[in-house]
């Protein structure tokens, strides 16, 4: 049973977080309880080996000092960070100032102002040469990207440790990929994101879930309520009901701020001979629709109907919202 340490650059996850929403295409939370593993189950699988008998993961950052009085509470979420990390994780975290001589954190503005940070890679090699040294681990897996770190993994190799690197494709020195540099394939985080990003529990609201299926499931902890409100089952099926209803209706789909899954409500009023009604949604708002929003006969249109509608406008106070397209729900005659 081999021992792994997990060392990573936080400095430079933080950096390229942003390339990996890009590949993802929306905002991406890691989880950091359950990075080490995925890491160490990838690497693993590199190296032709078994589960470890233990995961040790260091986590190496720096935090802001000397910075500009507003960004006072951006940086108390930073430090909130690390503590997560630290108790709730359980990383052993070593982080450095980093001295914004009075200027803003966010790089945006800075005003080509350049912090330097030098301690953070020296402790994160000093960690991996120190460990192979006191045979504190077998195996490393290094997040980085660096090509500094090249000579601590040479060192570390040569002292009969294996080492694989954990990094970003388009953000990873290309000194890696040489044969020889490390001991397997890199294990592209890119290629990870649904084992990496957080998740959060949530409720479906689907008024077609089926009996007896609970109505928990896990979605990405970035999305909002509005942008995750169906279990995946539930979804898919009202993407076909959708398709159905554009294929009535002969108009190209409406992208909603639901991911273009459909709300659920109920019919509660119809003035037939003028051609409107209006359906309450689920949370109770309340919702025009004309005649030309909805597929199927008009006729068919009554009180008490359950239907699938996108939002056109959202209600206000004063005023109902608008529907863009309406349907009969799944089963409903």
């Amino acid at each position: 049973m081999k021992k792994i340490r997990v060392l990573i650059d936080g400095s430079w996850l933080a950096a390229n977080r942003g390339v990996l929403a890009r590949k993802l295409g929306r905002e991406l939370l890691i989880d950091y309880a359950a990075l080490p593993q995925v890491l160490v189950t990838e690497a693993l699988r590199g190296l032709g080996l078994s589960s470890p008998a233990g995961v040790e993961t260091c986590f190496f950052s720096s935090s802001p000092t000397n910075y500009a009085p507003a960004d006072e509470a951006l940086v108390a979420r930073k430090l909130a960070f690390f503590a997560l990390l630290k108790e709730q994780c359980g990383y052993h975290m070593e982080v450095f100032p980093l001295d914004f001589k009075g200027h803003r954190v966010a790089k945006e503005a800075r005003n080509g102002f350049v912090p330097h940070e030098k301690m953070v890679d020296t402790a994160m090699a000093s960690s991996l040469v120190v460990g192979a040294l006191e045979n504190s681990f077998d195996i490393a897996v290094c997040v980085c990207g660096d090509k500094d770190f090249l000579p601590a993994i040479a060192i570390a190799r040569s002292h009969g440790k294996r080492v694989v690197i954990a990094s970003i494709t388009g953000s990873c020195a290309r000194e890696y990929a040489s044969r020889g540099a490390v001991d397997a394939g890199i294990v592209w985080l890119d290629g990870l994101l649904e084992s990496i990003e957080r998740t959060s529990l949530r409720s479906c609201c689907s008024g077609f879930h089926p009996t007896g299926l609970s109505l928990e499931f896990r979605a990405p902890a970035a999305l909002s309520p509005q942008e995750a409100c169906f279990c995946p089952l539930c979804a898919n099926l009202a993407a076909v009901l959708r398709a159905r209803a554009e294929a009535s209706l002969g108009a190209p789909a409406v992208i909603t701020a639901a991911g273009s899954v459909p709300l659920v409500g109920t019919v509660t009023k119809v003035v037939r001979e003028r051609g409107f009604g209006f359906v309450t949604a689920q949370d109770n708002r309340c919702f025009y629709f004309h005649v030309t929003d909805t597929a199927g006969p008009w006729s068919a249109m009554r009180c008490g109907l359950s239907v699938f509608f996108e939002v056109k406008a959202a209600p206000t106070p004063e005023k109902a919202g608008k529907c863009a397209r309406l349907w009969p729900a799944f089963g409903a005659a």
